[in-house]
């Protein structure tokens, strides 16, 4: 277990450093409110953009995300089915690009209720609250 979560502090370390590079010196963006992703479970209108949407434009705010959709994705038992990068199980979708292939509305309902989206899913519907689910949608919406 000791092993998944170094790789997994290693690639929020990348994803924060990219984050931060993007974002810190934007002096436009820094007064946005992120309106449109507050209150909604895909975090951002369904948009498959950054983590920053919905996130206040903040750097740290954003860290502190993906930090918390990580927990929820090792709290949640995801890598017993779910490999990211080398780590994880084989009996689920790898996840280390799902970023690239889902929106985050499609993450949150095939979360929720994967037969919606795929009728042949194997994986069961996930009980998790809003909140640990809009943290970790974020958190996948970043592995790009």
């Amino acid at each position: 277990m000791a092993k998944n979560i170094t790789f997994v502090q290693l690639a929020i370390a990348i994803m924060v450093l990219f984050l931060v590079s993007c974002t810190g010196g934007n002096k436009a963006d820094q007064g946005k409110s992120g309106s449109e992703g507050k209150g909604q479970v895909s975090g951002a209108g369904g948009d498959s953009g950054s983590a920053a949407q919905g996130a206040g434009g903040g750097s740290q705010q954003v860290a502190v995300e993906v930090k918390r959709g990580n927990e929820v994705y090792i709290k949640s038992g995801c890598s017993k089915c779910h490999k990211i990068g080398d780590e994880g199980g084989s009996i689920g979708p790898d996840l280390s690009k799902v970023g690239q292939r889902r929106t985050m509305e499609e993450m949150s309902t095939l979360i929720r209720d994967p037969k919606a989206l795929n009728p042949n899913a194997n994986m069961p519907p996930q009980d998790i609250s809003d909140e640990d689910l809009k943290y970790l949608v974020r958190y996948l919406a970043m592995l790009k």
